[in-house]
C-alpha cells in the first residue's frame, strides 16, 4: 500500500490540535505524542488512545494523494533528516539536506573533471625479415606501418649506404635489392609518410660480404636461418665435446648455408675475433624436403663433424683430421625436418664445413640450397 504523503501545513495543524509533548522521531519513523481534546471535521475521535499513559500517542489525521483523510498513529518517513524549529519538528528528505527557509538544497560536489588525454603522435615503423643481408642475395621486402595499424602505410621509400659504396636499390613497394658485390658496411632503408612527409622512419641493414661466413645474431632469420652456439675448447681436443657439459657459450652466430669450402681462416667470430682455433659449434636449423624418397647426404669437414636429422645420427665424421667427406642415405617424407650439425676446429688455420645432398632421381651432389633451410 502506498504510504501517505504529509504536507507541512497539515503537520502543523495536527500539532496545534494536540497538547503535551512535541512530536518525537525514532529512527526513520516519526511519531507525534500528546493528548487530543477535539475531533476534526469528519467527526472522528482523535482523543487519547491510552488514558492510562501520561505520554499517550495521538492519532494523526493525514491526507493522501487522492485527498482522502485517514487516521494514523505514526508517520513513517524513510531517508529523512530532522530539523528542530520553535513551533514544530519538521522532517525533510535527506537528499536535499537543507533546512526550510535556508535557500536551495545544497548540491552534491561534482567529481573533478579529468582533461582528455592528448592524442599520441603518429609513429612510423619499418620491419624487415633480417638486419643482415649478403651481397648478391635475393631481394628483401621491407614494410612500413603506422603504430597500432595492421595495414601497410602509404610511404615513399629511399635507400643509401653508410659510405660511398653502392647501396643497391628499393622499389616503390619496399622491395630491396642488395648490390651484387661488396659488403662490410651499412645500408639505411628509409620511408616517409605521403600524407605527412615529416613523419619518417629508417632501419639499418648490415651488408655481408660473400667471403664472410658468420654473422652476429640473437636468432635465425629468413636470410640466415642456421644458428650456431660457439664454445671454446681446451687445447689439444681431439674429438667433439659433450655440449651439455661445456657450460656457457661464448657467443651466438648465424649462417645462411653449410658451404664453407676448405680455406685458411683467422678472422674469428663477430664480437670474438681472436677465436679461430680450439672451438666448437652446435648448429641447428630446419630443412625442407621437397618430396618423399631416399636422400643421400655428404658431409665434408675439417676437423670433426656429425650430422643429425630429426634427432638421429646420420653421418659421423668426428676426429681431428684434414678435410674429409663421409656419406649416408636416409629415407625422408616431404616437409620440414629438424637438422643439426656439431663441428669442432682443432689447431689453426684450416677449416671446412660443407653439406651436400642428392635428391631422389638426381645423379650428383649439390650443396643443400639456402632456400631449403628454415
Amino acid at each position: 500500500m502506498r504510504k501517505p504523503l504529509i504536507s507541512l501545513s497539515l503537520l502543523v495543524f495536527s500539532l496545534q490540535a494536540c497538547s503535551g509533548k512535541p512530536a518525537g522521531f525514532q529512527g526513520d519513523t516519526a511519531s507525534v505524542s500528546g493528548t487530543a481534546e477535539s475531533d476534526d471535521a469528519t467527526g472522528r475521535d482523535f482523543g487519547n488512545r491510552d488514558s492510562g499513559s501520561d505520554d499517550a500517542t495521538a492519532a494523526m489525521p493525514v491526507q493522501t494523494d487522492d485527498g482522502e483523510i485517514i487516521e494514523t498513529d505514526s508517520i513513517e518517513m524513510d531517508n529523512s533528516v530532522i530539523y528542530e524549529g520553535t513551533d514544530a519538528t519538521v522532517a525533510v528528505p535527506s537528499d536535499s539536506a537543507t533546512p526550510p527557509g535556508t535557500g536551495a538544497p545544497a548540491s552534491t560536489p561534482s567529481a573533478p573533471t579529468t582533461p582528455p588525454a592528448a592524442p599520441l603522435p603518429l609513429t612510423l615503423v619499418i620491419t624487415v625479415p633480417s638486419t643482415s643481408l649478403r651481397a648478391g642475395s635475393a631481394p628483401m621486402q621491407a614494410t612500413a606501418k603506422l603504430s597500432g595499424q595492421t595495414t601497410p602505410a602509404n610511404v615513399t621509400w629511399s635507400v643509401r649506404s653508410s659510405g660511398t659504396a653502392s647501396a643497391g636499390s628499393i622499389s616503390e613497394t619496399g622491395l630491396y635489392t642488395a648490390p651484387a658485390n661488396g659488403g662490410g658496411y651499412d645500408i639505411i632503408i628509409s620511408a616517409a609518410l605521403n600524407d605527412d612527409p615529416s613523419i619518417t622512419a629508417s632501419v639499418t641493414i648490415k651488408l655481408i660480404a660473400n667471403e664472410q661466413i658468420f654473422v652476429g645474431c640473437q636468432q635465425g632469420s629468413e636470410f640466415f636461418p642456421i644458428t650456431a652456439d660457439v664454445y671454446q675448447l681446451p687445447v689439444n681436443t681431439t674429438k667433439l665435446p659433450d655440449f651439455s657439459a661445456l657450460g656457457t657459450r661464448l657467443t651466438k652466430v648465424c649462417m645462411d648455408q653449410y658451404n664453407v669450402a676448405p680455406r685458411d681462416w683467422s678472422t674469428g667470430f663477430p664480437g670474438v675475433t681472436n677465436l679461430f682455433e680450439w672451438f666448437a659449434l652446435h648448429t641447428t636449423t630446419n630443412v625442407v624436403v621437397p618430396m618423399d624418397g631416399t636422400y643421400s647426404f655428404k658431409l665434408n669437414s675439417d676437423d670433426g663433424a656429425k650430422l643429425y636429422i630429426d634427432g638421429k645420427l646420420v653421418i659421423d665424421n668426428d676426429g681431428q683430421h684434414a678435410p674429409t667427406a663421409k656419406e649416408a642415405t636416409v629415407t625422408l617424407t616431404a616437409g620440414q625436418h629438424a637438422l643439426s650439425i656439431d663441428y669442432f676446429q682443432g689447431p689453426r688455420y684450416q677449416i671446412a664445413l660443407e653439406l651436400y645432398w642428392k635428391t631422389p632421381g638426381a645423379s650428383s651432389y649439390v650443396y643443400v640450397p639456402k632456400a631449403s633451410f628454415k
